[in-house]
C-alpha cells in the first residue's frame, strides 16, 4: 500500500463532491451536513462545481462529475475528499477519472456504499490507500452527531503513532429514517455490542472489501483488486436475507474468499431477517477456514467508522480485534 498526503484539520479545506446521486433534493440535511463539518474539523467546506446539481437522480452527467473529483484534487486548499452520498454510478467516475491526476495529488477520499467502487477502483490501479468511511449526508447531516465520528476517520486521515485498533462507536443507530422528513430530531441510539471472533488462527493482510453490493458487481465488472492474502470486509444492507445469501454465493465462487487472510462482517442495516447473516457468515468462514470478526459498524449504520483500503491489519479473533499496522498517510 502506499499512503497518500496527511489532511491538517482546521488548515486543509474539505472538498465535497458528489459520485453518484445528487444531494440537493435535501436541503435541510444538506445544510446541517455542511455546519457539522466546519464544526467537527475547523475546516473550510468547499463544494465542488456540480455537487449541487440535478440531472435525473445524479448530480450531473459522468463528465461533470469527473470533473469535479479532479477539480478537487487540483484544489491546493483542499486536503481531504469526502463523497456526498451513494447511489448506483459511482464506478462511471473511476473510469473516466485521470488516474495520473490522482497520483500527482494523492489526497485522502472518503465515502462508502456505492463510493466503494470508486475507493476500490482507485487502490487497485494506483496502490494508494482509500477510505471507507463517513459521507456527507449520511453521516454529518444528522439532526445531531457524536462527535466519536469525526475522530475516528481523523485517526485514520492523520499522522499516527503506533498501532491503531479499530473500534466500534459510543452509540449506535440502526433505525431507517427519510431524508428530510423525518430526520429533523436525532435517531434513537443504544451501546452496539461488541464485535465478536470465530476461529483461532489470526489473519493479517491488506484490507479490501466495501460494500456487499457493490462488490458484486465490481466482479461483473471485472474491476474487483485481488483478494489473495486480503482481509475482505463486507457490510449488507436493504433487502432480504436470501438476496444476502446469493451474493456471498457468487462472492465465494468468484474465489474471493478462496486465498483470503480473514473476513469481517459489518453489522446490516434494514436487512430482513439480519440476525441470520452471523450464521450465513459463520458457516462460509468455516467452510473456508477463516478468521472472522462480526459486528463492527462498517456500513450503513450509524455513525460508521473509518477503514484503510489496502492497509495492512491484523485480525485476532480471540481478542476480537482488528488492528491497522502501518501508517496511511504522510
Amino acid at each position: 500500500m502506499r499512503p497518500v498526503r496527511a489532511f491538517v484539520p482546521a488548515q486543509d479545506a474539505i472538498g465535497v463532491f458528489c459520485p453518484s446521486h445528487s444531494i440537493s433534493e435535501f436541503p435541510r440535511r444538506l445544510d446541517r451536513g455542511i455546519a457539522h463539518l466546519r464544526e467537527t474539523f475547523g475546516s473550510v467546506v468547499k463544494m465542488a462545481p456540480h455537487a449541487l446539481g440535478r440531472l435525473g437522480r445524479l448530480s450531473g452527467d459522468t463528465a461533470q462529475r469527473t470533473s469535479d473529483l479532479e477539480a478537487l484534487l487540483r484544489d491546493p486548499e483542499v486536503g481531504l475528499i469526502m463523497c456526498g452520498t451513494g447511489g448506483y454510478a459511482s464506478l462511471d467516475v473511476a473510469l473516466a477519472l485521470d488516474l495520473d491526476l490522482f497520483c500527482a495529488h494523492p489526497k485522502p477520499i472518503v465515502g462508502f456504499s456505492d463510493a466503494t467502487a470508486l475507493l476500490l477502483d482507485l487502490h487497485r490501479r494506483s496502490g494508494r490507500v482509500t477510505f471507507h468511511g463517513p459521507a456527507l449526508l449520511p453521516s454529518f447531516g444528522e439532526a445531531a452527531i457524536l462527535p466519536w465520528q469525526g475522530a475516528d476517520l481523523l485517526r485514520m486521515v492523520t499522522p499516527a503513532e503506533g498501532y491503531r485498533t479499530v473500534t466500534n462507536p459510543p452509540l449506535l443507530s440502526e433505525t431507517f429514517q427519510f431524508w428530510d422528513r423525518d430526520d429533523d430530531t436525532a435517531p434513537a441510539r443504544q451501546a452496539p455490542p461488541g464485535p465478536r471472533g470465530f476461529g483461532t488462527q489470526v489473519g493479517r493482510g491488506p484490507l479490501i472489501g466495501g460494500n456487499l453490493d457493490t462488490l458484486v458487481m465490481m466482479i461483473a465488472a471485472g474491476r474487483m483488486p485481488d483478494t489473495s492474502g486480503a482481509i475482505v470486509f463486507w457490510e449488507a444492507a436493504f433487502g432480504q436475507l436470501e438476496k444476502v445469501r446469493r451474493d456471498l454465493t457468487a462472492l465465494d465462487l468468484a474465489g474471493i474468499f478462496a486465498n483470503a487472510a480473514g473476513m469481517v462482517v459489518g453489522l446490516p442495516f434494514c436487512v430482513d431477517d439480519g440476525a441470520t447473516i452471523l450464521g450465513l457468515a459463520t458457516e462460509l468462514a468455516a467452510r473456508r477456514r477463516l478468521p472472522m470478526l462480526f459486528g463492527l459498524s462498517i456500513g450503513h449504520t450509524s455513525p460508521i467508522l473509518t477503514l484503510p483500503l489496502g492497509a495492512m491489519a491484523t485480525l485476532d479473533p480471540n481478542a476480537a480485534t482488528l488492528t491497522i499496522m502501518e501508517d496511511t498517510v504522510v
